[in-house]
Order: structure tokens, then C-alpha cells, then sequence
């Protein structure tokens, strides 16, 4: 049987160098990222997670998405429920994981046309 990669619509995670970068749909990226099924990629304003505030919250909610990835870094790690009432205001799921593991459940996600936006950061 020959398979075929669907590669889905929208920017695809191609490798992630942590604390490096990022290599999204062959561009490189030496920053956090918010990555967007079927839309773009962006520079993300937080580096570290500690630096993750109300406004980064914000440039996720104005994507609009059904689903966030959030990326915490090398490690998971969970954001204070203070953070996360605005996306749940929203209706906006939110799942916390390593940034690697969010690269990979995002690319998979794409490709099965979700909503859903990784927000990655790069440490």
C-alpha cells in the first residue's frame, strides 16, 4: 500500500531546535512563533514562559481558533486559570505541553483541517 503524507493546509512545523528555532514551511524562525492552521505564521511576544501575560493571551483570542496549543517551553508547564478565563470566555480550548509535543499534535491537527493554533515558545 502506498501512503501519501497530507500535509494539510496552512503552515507545517518541518523541525524545532530547542531554544534555537524553528523551521516552518522552510523558513526559519529564532523566536516563539503562533503558528495558524491554514494561515500564517507570526512572531509571538513572549520568549520565556514566564513572560506569557494578558496581551499574549490577547494576540491568541484575535486569531480566532477552536483549539490552542500552547507550547511551554522544554518542559510542560500550566499558566495561572487568571490567564486562561479569556480563552475560555471565547470557547477556545486550551492544551498545555512541552513545545516539542506541540509541534508534533499541531501538525497532526492541520492536517486533519482543525482550527487550531500552536503557540510556541522557543526556549
Amino acid at each position: 500500500m502506498e501512503l501519501q503524507e497530507n500535509r494539510g493546509e496552512g503552515p507545517f512545523i518541518d523541525s524545532y531546535q530547542s531554544g534555537e528555532f524553528f523551521l516552518i514551511d522552510q523558513q526559519e524562525y529564532k523566536s516563539s512563533v503562533l503558528v495558524q492552521a491554514e494561515k500564517n505564521t507570526t512572531i509571538w511576544l513572549p520568549q520565556s514562559f514566564a513572560e506569557i501575560n494578558a496581551n499574549a493571551i490577547a494576540m491568541i483570542i484575535d486569531l480566532k481558533p477552536q483549539l490552542v496549543l500552547l507550547g511551554t517551553g522544554s518542559k510542560m508547564q500550566f499558566l495561572q486559570a487568571s490567564l486562561l478565563e479569556p480563552l475560555y470566555a471565547k470557547n477556545i480550548g486550551v492544551e498545555m505541553m512541552s513545545t516539542a509535543a506541540a509541534c508534533r499534535t499541531y501538525d497532526v491537527l492541520m492536517a486533519e483541517s482543525r482550527d487550531v493554533v500552536a503557540a510556541l515558545i522557543l526556549e
